[in-house]
């Protein structure tokens, strides 16, 4: 409790008054610091936030290009005997096709597949 709350209920004075002020004045500043620090504090965690999102991306950008490099290796390790090994189980393709593009325009639907194998028995 400061000297002012403490005497509440005595007449106000020049000096009361002054106190008072410089309570006052002592809060602001001390306001303004916190405000200050808390200016800085979110300027740092938008620092880090910007620093995440830049590795996020880098993340992502590797993730991806190790899946492509995985299915490279899936198509010329794989798909390349394929049809010879399927052959060799009794399996007969009439159509074969490498890097096969599917296209659905009525719902949107674009992909490609490796190895597409088709028998129509």
């Amino acid at each position: 409790m400061t000297a002012v709350q403490e005497r509440k209920d005595e007449p106000l004075t020049f000096e009361k008054v002054w106190e008072m002020f410089q309570e006052t004045d002592r809060l602001i500043k001390e306001n303004a610091e916190s405000i200050k620090e808390t200016r800085e504090s979110i300027k740092a965690t938008d620092r880090q936030i910007q620093e995440t999102g830049r590795q996020m991306k880098e993340t992502d950008k590797r993730v991806g290009e190790l899946s492509n490099r995985f299915g490279d290796m899936v198509e010329s390790m794989v798909v390349p005997n394929l049809v010879a090994r399927f052959s060799e189980l009794g399996y007969v393709f009439e159509d074969t096709c490498p890097n096969k593009e599917i296209r659905d325009r009525t719902h949107n639907i674009h992909t490609e597949v490796d190895a597409y194998l088709e028998n129509e028995a």
